[in-house]
């Protein structure tokens, strides 16, 4: 295509004279394909891959998405089914579960779009819109230089690393049975709001996911036609980003200790102590103890720009009896996943032993309405 088409397109134009436009005026180009040993490819090596072979495997999306993202104009790619399955898991298939995640709560509490501008945010809340009109500010910014790497890779590392990982993680207790009403109805709001400005901005990459998602949520006639985000500089929030990177920076410090104690992150602990010349403020706080599953945040003020934290370990036997509550949440969910039941579905639950004191959380947790005791652990569908 570039030495065919495009040289073609600029030599025509020259020999029509310099009063001639220019037929183009940028081109982005990959470099060399290569198999996924990094040989070129060849019929007589026989490590050809047909892109048409691979679009019914992982979908024409996942493969614009590799070569959005798998290296710079101009680099050379490796390319074999493996790698487009991995793009696809790593990313394509996150973004639809964001999505499914936010219908299905949304379709169990009977939600429908409002534009109530009264909802009061959380501090979880304005720091995933804050770091989406930064986004949509950096990739108009990359698009503008041509730079549709830098740009791809930017929606993915939000996608991941922001939505999925961090804010819809840090707020599942808001949704389902036992969920403040009110708070789930600023969660959902705001996950509607960003899933569908981030299609708007993946549109360009991603059409196909990206026109299901955004038609299914808006029933608008298509995502295509609608205006590109551009963001706004007046929008920003640096406190906001600089409180969470703490946190999570804490977090991450916390789970290391846990790991080395060997202690699993279900099992609650007294208190978490961190030291350093930035104090949280509580709303931080409150999500950081959140994360790490600790009762008590405290802090210690210290010169120390980076922060020292001191987990402590001793598990008492109220907190082992929530441990063994929250262990036993994981199993029925598992097992709820198991026999395909959504989260309307209503179940029993039979199982040998279970902390009397947290029977009302392990129910409501597990949308079962009762337990009794059994041989085994097991459900049945009311």
């Amino acid at each position: 295509q570039t030495r065919g088409w495009f040289f073609t397109l600029m030599a025509e134009a020259m020999l029509q004279g310099s009063e001639s436009p220019a037929p183009f005026r940028n081109v982005i180009s990959t470099g060399l394909i290569l198999d996924e040993k990094g040989q070129k490819m060849s019929k007589s090596k026989g490590n050809i891959v047909d892109p048409m072979d691979m679009i019914p495997i992982s979908g024409a999306d996942a493969m614009r998405w590799y070569m959005y993202t798998g290296a710079q104009a101009g680099d050379t790619y490796l390319f074999s089914k493996e790698i487009l399955q991995e793009k696809q898991r790593r990313f394509l298939l996150i973004l639809w579960n964001c999505y499914k995640f936010f219908v299905d709560y949304a379709n169990l509490a009977g939600w429908t779009h409002s534009s109530d501008k009264e909802l009061k945010l959380t501090v979880l809340d304005k720091w995933i819109r804050t770091k989406l009109n930064k986004l949509s500010i950096s990739i108009n910014d990359n698009l503008e230089k041509y730079n549709a790497t830098d740009a791809s890779r930017a929606i993915e590392d939000f996608t991941v690393k922001e939505l999925s990982t961090w804010y819809i993680r840090r707020s599942r207790d808001r949704v389902g049975p036992g969920a403040n009403n009110e708070d789930q109805k600023v969660f959902l709001s705001t996950l509607y709001d960003v899933l569908h400005i981030l299609c708007r901005l993946s549109a360009p990459f991603i059409p196909f996911i990206s026109e299901e998602i955004f038609k299914n949520l808006t029933d608008r006639e298509s995502v295509h036609i609608s205006d590109f985000p551009k963001g706004e500089a007046s929008f920003d929030h640096p406190e906001l980003s600089e409180g969470m990177d703490l946190v999570r920076r804490i977090a991450e410090v916390a789970h290391a200790k846990r790991k080395e104690a060997a202690i699993k992150l279900r099992q609650p602990l007294s208190i978490l102590t961190y030291s350093g010349n930035q104090k949280l403020d509580s709303e931080f706080e409150k999500i950081l103890a959140e994360e790490v599953n600790v009762k008590k945040i405290e802090y210690k003020k210290s010169p120390d720009k980076e922060p020292k934290v001191k987990l402590d370990i001793k598990i008492t036997q109220e907190l082992a009896e929530e441990g063994q509550a929250r262990e036993l949440i994981r199993q029925i969910q598992a097992l709820r996943k198991e026999m395909s039941l959504t989260l309307a579905d209503k179940t029993k639950i039979e199982a040998p032993i279970w902390p009397k004191n947290y029977e009302k959380q392990i129910l409501s947790s597990t949308a079962s309405v009762s337990i009794t005791s059994g041989s085994e652990l097991k459900i049945s569908k009311v």
